[in-house]
């Protein structure tokens, strides 16, 4: 890859400075990276490009994507997962960890696909940094005091006065005299004047209430679910060819999160029991006891079914429930979820969380910036799983059918 010259400032690159921190502690030991010789530092020992030889990190420089044969940067584009992408810089992770969303469509990265479907490499964007104004204007002759001097503004012509004789200066014109308004028709003798008719106050406008500046929650489907759907899939198990219970409000959960050969079927009362493998209900504010009654009646005998609600008990509302604010929306406990699954007839086997909602204290949606499928929200997933489901968002109990 394209080496960089130790005296360079990479601390005065934006760009570099945001891979760098993105990197920093992310890479475990043991993992193989390729990337410019500036990024040692922080992700230790870099390997040499080798087309045969898969990196577990690799950062790419945009400018310099050139430098890579033609053959790995290739596999990098199809065989990893482009995790982070700024104008400078992508890095791509064989094997990304939670939370990480792929960017295979920012622009940085379609920028180095088209380039390796052509041969050619991505112009390098500008660098604003120190020196920029030289690099911006070689040769140039002004002298030092001049690039600080304001040029003056172009002058307009002057228009020359008018030569008036003596006497047009004595002549005054009298200024037009305004018409007298027309006076009110006058009232007949002896007709009584009519009464005025008060008029009554024009009352004030109310001010409108200011915009709130919590996004509203996204529309539940394919998209905005962020990272839940990478969760189902290890907790239910291997779901390709297998048959698959969506039971209430879950189809599209169930789309987003179980690979394409596995036979999603909703719920119904045609249905014949004991003919599903596995089973996914999403709660809503109550326990769920139809539908978790309904998995029951429709999986066979060791099937399992994963539950999944909101958490009345996280960290956020406890949090809102201590500064005096009571969210609009409520959940289930987990012991409400598992009663519910045990008063069904199955038997929980494991109860996760995910997720943060500590944007409840202030919020009852979460702003922009921490949406399900924002980066930031990653953070707040990540947090999630690990605080267990005493302080999570999301609860997801796993449940079987002996």
């Amino acid at each position: 890859m394209r080496d960089t010259s130790p005296g360079d400032d990479h601390t005065a690159n934006p760009a570099w400075t945001g891979a760098a921190r993105f990197l920093e502690g992310r890479i475990p030991p043991g993992q193989t990276v390729i990337a410019p010789a500036a990024f040692e530092a922080t992700t230790g020992a870099l390997a040499p490009p080798d087309p045969a030889v898969l990196p577990d990190w690799a950062v790419v420089e945009t400018a310099g994507a050139g430098a890579l044969p033609g053959a790995l940067l290739q596999r990098l584009l199809a065989e990893t997962t482009p995790v982070y992408a700024n104008e400078g810089y992508v890095v791509f992770a064989r094997r990304p960890t939670f939370g990480l969303a792929s960017l295979r469509n920012a622009a940085p990265v379609r920028a180095l696909a088209d380039a390796a479907a052509s041969g050619s490499t991505p112009p390098s964007p500008p660098f604003a940094g120190p020196g920029a104004a030289e690099a911006s204007a070689p040769g140039s002759a002004l002298p030092p005091e001049a690039a600080i001097m304001p040029s003056a503004p172009p002058r307009a012509p002057e228009i020359p006065k008018a030569t008036l004789p003596p006497e047009a200066l004595a002549l005054r014109v009298p200024p037009a005299r305004q018409a007298d308004p027309p006076a009110p028709p006058s009232m007949p003798p002896g007709m009584p004047e009519m009464p005025r008719i008060p008029v009554p106050p024009t009352p004030a406008l109310k001010p409108e209430p200011p915009p709130s500046n919590a996004a509203a929650a996204p529309a539940r489907g394919a998209a905005g679910w962020g990272g839940l759907p990478a969760r189902i899939g290890p907790l239910l198990g291997e779901a390709a060819g297998r048959r698959v219970a969506a039971i209430g409000h879950s189809q599209d959960l169930a789309a987003a999160a179980l690979p394409p050969s596995a036979l999603i079927s909703a719920e119904g009362p045609q249905l014949p029991p004991a003919c599903f493998d596995l089973a996914l209900v999403l709660a809503a504010a109550e326990p769920p006891a139809r539908e978790l009654a309904e998995a029951a009646r429709l999986l066979r005998q060791g099937g399992l079914v994963l539950a999944i609600a909101e958490n009345a008990d996280s960290l956020g509302r406890r949090l809102a429930a201590a500064l005096g604010r009571a969210p609009t929306t409520s959940g289930l406990s987990a012991a409400a979820l598992r009663g519910a699954a045990q008063a069904a007839g199955l038997v929980p086997v494991r109860l996760e969380g995910h997720s943060l909602d500590t944007w409840r204290a202030q919020s009852d949606a979460p702003p922009a910036g921490l949406l399900p499928d924002a980066p930031a929200a990653a953070l707040l997933e990540e947090a999630g799983e690990a605080a267990g489901p005493r302080h999570a968002a999301w609860l997801l109990l796993l449940a079987r059918k002996n």
